[in-house]
């Protein structure tokens, strides 16, 4: 294995990126390049989850994926400093795509819940100017190639998280009506409102049952992204609830929670689709 922390100083904070990739061994099939999958946690943009982070990356590593787990800045980091990290960190993947045999072409960013929302924003944003003038960087070697959102934050309208989005934006400037602000810069950051052309393919899974981060949040976005014809699945549960990680007992909790077996799967189907999201990059990259 190859092992790697990384700080990323961005937009006044810092992040540590944890990587942990498989070696090529040349006697071994598909042991080249592989994909990567760069995990963000959910935490409410409060914190990072340790549910959400080490042990998915655990099983995406059983998958065969290189993978790392960003731990970004949060409140009183405000937009866009975890976007700025999150950017950073899929350009220093690419890199070193040779070091740590990554395949540049294949960089899925996965988030969970507030890390959902963060994944969205790098999806929607990667080319916008800001971002990439910002970071000093092209915008191409930002583009995530999918997005796994799971249970994501999403919107801030009627079926939003609103502490996300608060410690998301912070207090906002002396002067303004405060409410009236919130609710502007809300609607700015809601990423159903953002999708576009470049958004890319997204795998979706999200329990019906969440009381914290309403499914409607994942409708939104599936529905945003299929009207702009990118692909997209989604995966409702009509049982568990928020927060579950892999769903299984490498995210239990302490007292007990986090586990709802029959949410277990939604790792293998990804996993399924992303071979398929691959699969169909290489058929249009063949010449005819």
């Amino acid at each position: 294995m190859i092992c790697r922390e990384l700080e990323i100083k961005e937009g006044g904070g810092t992040a540590r990126l944890s990587c942990c990739m498989h070696e090529a061994y040349p006697k071994l099939p598909d042991s080249g390049r592989r994909p990567c999958i760069l995990i963000c946690p959910g935490g409410a943009y409060a914190r990072t989850s340790d549910r959400e982070a080490d042990n998915v990356a655990a099983k995406c590593l059983a998958f065969g994926y290189q993978t790392a787990v960003l731990r970004y800045s949060t409140a009183p980091a405000v937009f866009p400093t975890a976007l700025c990290q999150l950017g950073r960190a899929v350009a220093l993947l690419r890199e070193h795509e040779e070091e740590w045999h990554i395949h540049p072409d294949r960089i899925a960013v996965m988030g969970f819940s507030a890390g959902g929302h963060l994944t969205a924003s790098l999806g929607n944003f990667w080319n916008r100017p800001f971002l990439s003038e910002l970071l000093g960087l092209p915008a191409n070697i930002l583009r995530p190639n999918a997005q796994i959102l799971c249970y994501p934050v999403i919107t801030g309208g009627a079926w939003g998280h609103r502490e996300s989005f608060q410690n998301l934006l912070g207090p906002g400037p002396e002067g303004e009506d405060p409410e009236r602000w919130f609710l502007s810069r809300c609607e700015e950051l809601s990423m159903e409102g953002q999708v576009g052309p470049d958004t890319p393919p997204t795998f979706l899974w999200h329990c019906t049952p969440d009381e914290t981060v309403p499914a409607m949040n994942s409708l939104l976005m599936a529905e945003a992204l299929f009207a702009a014809k990118i692909p997209v699945e989604l995966h409702l549960y009509g049982t568990g609830g928020h927060a579950l990680g892999t769903a299984d007992r490498l995210s239990r909790s302490i007292d007990g929670r986090g586990v709802a077996p029959e949410c277990a799967g939604w790792m293998e189907l990804c996993h399924t689709w992303l071979e398929g999201i691959w699969a169909r990059t290489e058929l249009r990259k063949r010449p005819e």
